[in-house]
């Protein structure tokens, strides 16, 4: 238990001194919110606002497991911090979990933040239990973002590879989530690929938490069933 806590603050001293994962995992999402804001119309319907916030926290979810979480973990192998890990008394299972801890830390900060500015801004008015389902759908999409972010890692070893490779990921998912072409105007064979991604499967469970959706249980075991295949990869592959 101390040395899960003491990895758990070492990630936090470590983002501390990182402006860019700062950045990509708090100040981000809040540029999306605006962007949506933006997008919408002075006559947008409820549902047109529930989704520009579902919206935002979604594309902040994925871009916090899969860029923050792949340049910390790179800059720390640059530094050749998980080296000296290796050989210290310390598990791979145990270093995972405290990074995934860490960075559902700075989840709730975000959502916390898109709450706290986005409801004003889209005026929303929404009840706590409510805004419970919403934080509780949040934080498995984080998991889910997370695990993404270590499978990615498991199949990619060099540093600057998985930085690229990272950046081109994250455009696919925000395509994938209809953040550039509207998804009614896709084939229909790519629309009901992108169905069962994680970033759609995370966002529709994000509508159905403030009620502007349906989430059913095939949805729910897919998306669990890519959390643990994710997260398994990453534990079983990933590179010292």
């Amino acid at each position: 238990m101390n040395a899960f806590c003491a990895l758990t603050a070492t990630q936090w001293m470590i983002f501390g001194r990182n402006p860019r994962t700062l950045f990509w995992n708090l100040a981000f999402p809040l540029l999306l919110l605006l962007i949506a804001k933006t997008s919408l119309q002075s006559s947008a319907s409820l549902d047109e606002r529930l989704g520009a916030l579902a919206f935002s926290l979604n594309s902040g979810v994925f871009t916090l497991g899969l860029f923050g979480l792949t340049w910390n973990l790179a800059h720390q192998k640059e530094l050749k911090l998980l080296d000296r890990l290796e050989v210290a008394p310390v598990s791979k299972a145990l270093l995972l979990l405290a990074q995934a801890a860490a960075f559902l830390g700075l989840q709730l900060a975000q959502l916390a933040l898109i709450l706290l500015l986005g409801l004003p801004l889209l005026g929303l008015h929404l009840a706590p239990p409510i805004l419970l389902r919403f934080g509780a759908a949040s934080l498995l999409g984080g998991m889910v973002g997370i695990s993404l972010g270590f499978g990615l890692i498991a199949l990619i070893r060099q540093p600057q590879a998985l930085l690229a490779a990272s950046r081109l990921f994250m455009v696919l998912l925000f395509f994938l989530e209809g953040t550039f072409v509207a998804p009614k105007l896709w084939p229909s064979w790519l629309h009901t690929l992108s169905t069962w991604t994680p970033i759609r499967l995370e966002l529709r469970l994000l509508l159905t938490s403030l009620g502007a959706s349906s989430f059913t249980l095939p949805h729910l075991i897919a998306l669990v069933g890519e959390l643990v295949a994710l997260s398994t990869l990453g534990l079983v592959f990933f590179p010292w």
